[in-house]
């Protein structure tokens, strides 16, 4: 996930620009200190906002910029407070272009493609840092979960990580190495492909989400998210879809190298 959670007190002070009159529609998590609105980012100003943001973040970890252009075939999500963006994520689709982890990992996703799997990837990750900035991640990465499992089906999701991230991914969301450390081009670092069978975090979320009190106990970030029952209202709320079966239990596993 060419991504990264990066101190707000960086060098660059210019703010994102705010959206608090946006009427598109959006959804407001409950239970923090901080009023979050999380959309899909449908206008020019909203990519402009999260394409700043990416810049802001990756600039101060030394990471090459050229990773912000946008990208025409993915969904961006943001998330705003009034001071603007402070989150987004990019959800990128299987097609005939291909997909951004494709160019470093051909073989590893031509595998897993070729054993049947619905692929997704998120890419383009950026949070800035906030006292609730865990919380922020968790309800971001489930928007764009519910985007990618119940809007186009996908049962598998992967991503490119800085290797000293893969730990974290592994531990609190579940994810597996599925190809080896390279140089990314694009970021002028290394990666890791790493991936998520989807049904495991549906089992996951079912489990944990909603339960922020085992935040404490449980090594994970599924009690972060959002409960099963607050589903139906954000698809509805953010992708127009109607309530429907949420499970694609049954779908292939992959061989994860």
């Amino acid at each position: 996930m060419e991504g990264v959670i990066a101190s707000a007190e960086d060098p660059l002070d210019e703010r994102c620009l705010a959206y608090a009159d946006d009427e598109s529609p959006c959804y407001v998590p409950e239970g923090l200190a901080a009023r979050y609105a999380i959309r899909l980012a449908t206008s020019h100003g909203q990519r402009n906002a999260a394409s700043y943001l990416i810049r802001k973040l990756y600039q101060w970890r030394g990471y090459s910029t050229d990773i912000v252009r946008e990208d025409p075939t993915g969904v961006v999500l943001v998330a705003s407070d009034e001071r603007g963006v402070v989150a987004t994520v990019t959800v990128g689709f299987d097609s005939t272009h291909g997909m951004a982890v494709e160019s470093l990992y051909p073989d590893e996703v031509a595998q897993l493609r070729g054993g049947g799997a619905r692929l997704c990837e998120f890419t383009r990750l950026a949070v800035d840092r906030t006292g609730q900035s865990m919380e922020l991640l968790a309800m971001l990465l489930h928007v764009a979960y519910l985007y990618a499992r119940r809007v186009h089906g996908a049962t598998h999701l992967l991503a490119e990580v800085n290797p000293r991230h893969v730990r974290f991914y592994m531990r609190m969301l579940g994810f597996e190495v599925a190809g080896p450390q390279r140089m990314c081009r694009r970021v002028d670092a290394p990666a890791v492909l790493i991936a998520l069978w989807l049904d495991h975090a549906e089992e996951q979320i079912a489990l944990y989400g909603g339960h922020m009190e085992l935040a404490q106990t449980v090594r994970s970030l599924y009690p972060l998210f959002f409960s099963p029952s607050e589903e139906d209202g954000i698809a509805r709320r953010l992708f127009g879809q109607e309530p429907s079966g949420r499970s694609h239990a049954g779908s292939p596993q992959p061989v994860i190298a």
